[in-house]
């Protein structure tokens, strides 16, 4: 199964998302922040992330929809999968070959979490 977050992420940045819900940037790409209220633009955005320097708010593309829109994260994904017609498969069943690597991937974080673990101890 693939990870529609992670897919959000590296197909919409934080910045498409400002600019797909109205926000202008200045000519050093800075936005006022729609968070607080904002006087000189606050919000810078790098690496597909963005960061309010005024109240803190940071995060990625899916963060920042959520904020805005008042969306978990999974509703989020939805709306900007509707928006950025991204063809995400949302809401279908994973293949066996999907569910073994998932299941894989499971082992191997909680090995490393074990080995973290012992390393500290």
């Amino acid at each position: 199964m693939i990870d529609v977050f992670r897919e959000c992420r590296e197909r919409v940045s934080a910045q498409d998302v400002a600019r797909h819900y109205g926000l202008t940037f200045d000519r050093k790409g800075w936005a006022l922040c729609p968070f607080h209220s904002d006087k000189p633009p606050s919000m810078s955005f790098r690496a597909g992330r963005f960061r309010c320097w005024a109240c803190n708010e940071s995060g990625d593309s899916i963060d920042f929809t959520g904020k805005l829109l008042g969306l978990e994260p999974l509703a989020a994904v939805e709306r900007l999968n509707a928006d950025f017609m991204l063809n995400l498969p949302l809401h279908r069943k994973p293949t066996p070959a999907e569910t073994e690597a998932a299941r894989r991937r499971k082992e191997v974080a909680e090995a490393h979490k074990r080995f973290e673990e012992w390393r500290k101890a």
